[in-house]
C-alpha cells in the first residue's frame, strides 16, 4: 500500500509529511524455555495510535511518539508469541479489545469498530545495534541493566460489526433457501 507523505525513517525530521506512532505497553508470562526458544503468554496491556502531522519522533531522546491525536485506544486481552533466543527473532500473536470509546469516528468510518488481532515479528537489537542502540528510557520508562529492547513489525487487523441491512440480507437468503427446500419435498 502506497502511503505518500508518511515518514517511515525519520528523515523528514517534522518538516512535511505525518507519522503513526503505536505506543503500547505488555505483560508477559514466559510459559517454556529449552535453552534455545522461549515461549510466553500475553496476560494484558495497552497499546494506542497516535497521527502526528509533524513527524519529528526520536528513539534515542524517547520523544515524539505519543504527542499526535490519539486515533484508537485498545485494551490487549491476550495473545502468545515464540521467541528464538539464540538468534534474537520470534513473532507475536497478539489480541486486541478495543471498547467503545477506543477510537475516533471522525477517522474510522463507518464507526463500527469491535476488536482487533495483531500479528508482530520481534527482533532483539544486541550490542547497542539498530534503532534502540543508544535507548535509555522508552515512553519515560527507564531502561535498565537486564531490560530487553525488541523492534516489532506487524499487522493489525481490526473487526467490524456487521451493518444491520447485510445481516438482513444474508437472513433472507437463508430463509429464502428453506421455502425451496419445502417446496421440492412435496
Amino acid at each position: 500500500m502506497s502511503a505518500p507523505g508518511l515518514d517511515t525513517d525519520g528523515s523528514l525530521g517534522g518538516l512535511a509529511g505525518y507519522e503513526l506512532t503505536v505506543a503500547a505497553s505488555f505483560q508477559t508470562q514466559i510459559t517454556a524455555y529449552d535453552g534455545l526458544t522461549v515461549t510466553f503468554a500475553v496476560t494484558g496491556g495497552s497499546a494506542d495510535l497516535y497521527f502526528d502531522a509533524g513527524p519529528d519522533y526520536s528513539f534515542t531522546g524517547d520523544s515524539g511518539f505519543t504527542d499526535g491525536a490519539s486515533i484508537l485506544t485498545a485494551s490487549v486481552t491476550g495473545g502468545s508469541g515464540t521467541f528464538l533466543a539464540a538468534y534474537g527473532v520470534g513473532f507475536s500473536d497478539i489480541d486486541l479489545n478495543i471498547g467503545p470509546f477506543g477510537y475516533d469516528t471522525n477517522v474510522y468510518d463507518p464507526d463500527t469498530i469491535v476488536g482487533g488481532n495483531g500479528i508482530f515479528t520481534l527482533r532483539i537489537n544486541g550490542l547497542g545495534t539498530g534503532p534502540t542502540a543508544g535507548v535509555t528510557s522508552v515512553l519515560l520508562n527507564n531502561v535498565d541493566v537486564g531490560d530487553t529492547l525488541t523492534e516489532a513489525d506487524g499487522n493489525l487487523d481490526l473487526l467490524a460489526v456487521p451493518e444491520p441491512l447485510s445481516v438482513l440480507l444474508v437472513g433472507s437468503a437463508l430463509a429464502g433457501v428453506v421455502v425451496i427446500r419445502r417446496r421440492g419435498e412435496g
